[in-house]
C-alpha cells in the first residue's frame, strides 16, 4: 500500500472542496438546485412546484432531474406525485472535508511525536546500551 504525505492529502482535500461538481453544471441545473435549497420543507419540492418556480419546461426538467440524480446531487421518490429533494450528503460535504483535514493534521502530529520518541530511545540506547546487556 502506498503511503501518502499528509500535507499532500490535505492539499488534495482542499482542492476537492474548492472544485465542486456544481461549478460544472449549467445555469439551468444550478437553478434547480437553488430552488430546492430555498425550499422550506426539508429541501424538497414536488415536480409541479419545481416547474412553476424555475419556469423550466416539463420534458427538460425531467431530463435534468434524471441527470442530477445520477450525479448524486438530488434524490427523488414517488408518492402521490414525484417529490424531488437535495441529497443530504451534499449539504454535509464541507463538514466531512473539515473532519478529514483535522484528522490528517492529528495523524501528522502523532507521526512527528512518534519520531521524537524513536530518536530519544535511540539516543538512550547509544548512551547506555541495551538494558538486557547491563542486567546480569
Amino acid at each position: 500500500m502506498k503511503r501518502y504525505n499528509i500535507i499532500d492529502l490535505i492539499e488534495l482535500v482542499d482542492d476537492l472542496e474548492r472544485i465542486t461538481i456544481i461549478e460544472a453544471l449549467s445555469d439551468t441545473e444550478r437553478k434547480i438546485l437553488q430552488a430546492l435549497s430555498d425550499s422550506d420543507y426539508y429541501n424538497t419540492l414536488t415536480q409541479p412546484e419545481l416547474m412553476q418556480i424555475t419556469k423550466i419546461p416539463e420534458r427538460t426538467l425531467i431530463r435534468l432531474v434524471k441527470k442530477l440524480e445520477a450525479l448524486g446531487l438530488i434524490l427523488t421518490f414517488r408518492d402521490a406525485i414525484k417529490v424531488i429533494g437535495l441529497n443530504p450528503a451534499l449539504m454535509q460535504k464541507k463538514d466531512i472535508f473539515r473532519a478529514v483535514r483535522l484528522n490528517m493534521l492529528r495523524i501528522k502530529a502523532l507521526e512527528q511525536e512518534n519520531e521524537k520518541i524513536k530518536s530519544r530511545v535511540t539516543e538512550l540506547e547509544d548512551k547506555y546500551g541495551f538494558l538486557e546487556n547491563k542486567v546480569k
